[in-house]
């Protein structure tokens, strides 16, 4: 009856040694061997327990952590409940980090960052990867906010020209892009610039796209117009009125108006001012007369023609032919 308790004992561990403990010593024995069947009983108990604890981890389950750090050692030489709870809490904390970082992300708190010096081995890296992946993330987004707050207060930054992956580097291209686009208002403004002090030297010479290229091709139609009424003042100036066949074939634009009363070519009043007189039939009439009269008058119909050209004629000087004549 005491060796059968030995020979059911050994066939258990026979099983255990290739990792099947689903059996136990069933048998009622006494004395040692009482022991032993106690004793291979105990260890396929706790070697199951411990195997529910590990399929437990697997899944993430951290919940037998509390009853291990409980039991602690089992002897002086146990390493094995000590290891599993040093397992469950390393995981925990990659866990309680990997989540804190989660929820700053969500939060837009994108400067978060975890300890990753509390961490050893593959742990280590797992948030050194966490936190390396939030820095390519916030780097780029950050670039890109300053460049839309400069963008949004008239101050053009120069052109990105760090690397990026993927979709970033999608972004800094089209940061870019716009950043090119501005460069079209940056040299209009210039040369704007240059016209208000009557330099009428430079035009927009890039090229363009959208209502940049509209805005550039605006400001040089401005200036290629005001060169070519400057070379006509100058011409006057001499007493060169050959271009007066040339304005006064230009085509009036929609929507332009006169600036002011234009004097008469004929007897220099202003057409608003020349009617009937009292109701007597007859016209006003100045007080100069004769050669010295059309002396004075003959200068206020070549400017009443220069005004009336530069002020009507906003598009590009031009020929009943059609052949643009503006300088």
């Amino acid at each position: 009856m005491g060796l059968g308790g030995l020979v059911e004992a050994n066939a258990v561990l026979q099983q255990m040694a290739v990792n099947d403990y689903s059996k136990a010593v069933e048998g009622h024995y006494v004395g040692i061997f009482a022991d032993v069947a106690g004793a291979v009983n105990g260890t396929q108990t706790r070697i199951v327990h411990l195997t529910s604890t590990v399929k437990k981890v697997a899944q993430g389950d951290l919940t037998d952590l509390a009853e291990y750090k409980r039991v602690g050692r089992r002897s002086e030489h146990d390493e094995l409940v000590p290891s599993l709870v040093q397992l469950m809490e390393n995981l925990g904390a990659l866990v309680a980090d990997a989540g804190m970082l989660a929820k700053a992300a969500v939060e837009g708190k994108l400067a978060t960052r975890a300890d990753a010096t509390k961490h050893g081995g593959d742990y280590r890296k797992v948030i050194e990867g966490f936190n390396l992946a939030l820095d390519n993330v916030i780097k780029p987004l950050n670039v890109s906010a300053e460049y839309v707050d400069r963008i949004s207060k008239g101050d053009i930054p120069p052109k990105i020209t760090d690397t990026y992956q993927g979709d970033f580097n999608e972004i800094k291209n089209n940061l870019n892009a716009c950043i090119d686009g501005l460069g079209g208002l940056v040299e209009a403004n210039a040369v704007l610039q240059r016209m208000t002090v009557n330099d009428y030297s430079k035009a927009v010479e890039g090229h363009y796209v959208g209502i940049f290229a509209d805005v550039a091709g605006a400001v040089n139609g401005t200036q290629t117009r005001i060169v070519h009424l400057t070379s006509t003042v100058k011409k006057v100036a001499q007493g060169d009125l050959t271009d007066l066949a040339e304005l006064q074939a230009c085509r009036p634009s929609v929507g332009t108006r006169r600036i002011g009363p234009i004097a008469d070519p004929v007897d220099g009043e202003p057409r608003s001012a020349r009617g009937r007189d009292g109701g007597t039939g007859k016209r006003r009439r100045g007080r100069q007369t004769g050669r010295p009269r059309r002396c004075i008058q003959a200068p206020g119909a070549i400017i009443a023609k220069l005004s009336k050209a530069s002020t009507r004629c906003w598009t590009p000087y031009c020929c009943p032919s059609g052949k643009a004549t503006g300088s």
